[in-house]
């Protein structure tokens, strides 16, 4: 593999005996370490802040963590549930030093070569691109080179690293329209009102919705700002103590310490790529003290 950080200050690629090639960056205002499996995020600190990425107590890529990139099907429309990318070795393709001391990293997968029995149906381009700086930029670009259109789901499952589930609050979808899909709530339709509290397990759809969230950390004094583009749904999970008990990295104390907050194209959502169009899926995050 030819290992395209060579000159680029602050950018290297380094061997994982678990996870295989791992992109590391670091400047000014943040470092990042990306996979090259999944080409998924894993860490992003903000510059003498604390880690934002995060999920379960495992360290295999595999796991209940980061930024799994969710496509060509959202949750289980599909087997593999969440699609047959996330666990793929993607290429590395560049990394560059752009304006205001940031780092921009642009991965890809041709999906049509995923050894998967449905890879034949989407074999579209797919590239994501990494930007970090003061803001972490992950944008999922999905090129239709066919001469058919291709109808897709898809979601940037990201993980957040919280001080403790109970005592956060998710805002800025107050009034929003949401499926909850717990066992609880037996995918019934209702409507946010106020900030999003927890409880007990939360797997709500909010549809449609454009809106920026933020995640309100008291015990971590930070706000996280989750901007996005290009989607109309937007997913907040947690599984809840009695679902992570069922998953060995979540299970105690692995789900307090993570909240999903996922801009997708799912359920009414998906989105159809016209022969030639390239569709780009987008979120900015961000954060400030409280």
């Amino acid at each position: 593999m030819v290992d395209v950080t060579n000159g680029v200050p602050g950018a290297r690629l380094i061997e994982d005996a678990a996870n295989g090639m791992i992109l590391e960056l670091e400047n000014l205002h943040a470092s990042a370490r990306i996979a090259l499996k999944g080409a998924k995020v894993l860490s992003f600190i903000p510059r003498g802040g604390a880690e934002v990425i995060g999920g379960g107590t495992s360290t295999d890529v595999t796991s209940h963590r980061g930024v799994p990139v969710c496509w060509p099907w959202f949750g289980s429309a599909g087997k593999p549930s969440h699609g047959f990318v996330r666990n793929a070795e993607w290429t590395l393709v560049k990394v560059e030093a752009v304006p205001g001391d940031a780092h921009r990293a642009v991965f890809a997968i041709d999906a049509a070569e995923c050894a998967d029995p449905r890879s034949a149906e989407f074999p579209l381009r797919l590239t994501l691109t990494v930007e970090c700086g003061d803001v972490l930029e992950i944008a999922l670009g999905m090129h239709n080179h066919l001469d058919r259109p291709v109808t897709i789901g898809c979601a940037l499952h990201t993980y957040f690293h919280i001080s403790d589930i109970s005592t956060i609050a998710v805002r800025g979808l107050d009034g929003v329209r949401y499926v909850d899909h717990t066992a609880a709530g037996k995918q019934s339709e209702k409507r946010q009102a106020g900030d999003i509290r927890f409880a007990g397990e939360v797997d709500w759809v909010f549809l449609p919705s454009r809106e920026t969230a933020e995640i309100v950390d008291h015990g971590l004094k930070r706000v996280i700002r989750v901007e996005k583009s290009g989607s109309g749904a937007t997913v907040v999970w947690n599984p809840g103590a009695e679902l992570a008990a069922k998953y060995p990295d979540l299970a105690e104390v692995g789900y307090r310490r993570m909240v999903c907050v996922e801009a997708a194209n799912a359920f009414e959502d998906v989105r159809t790529i016209p022969p030639g169009a390239v569709h780009s899926l987008s979120q900015k995050i961000s954060c400030r003290p409280l």
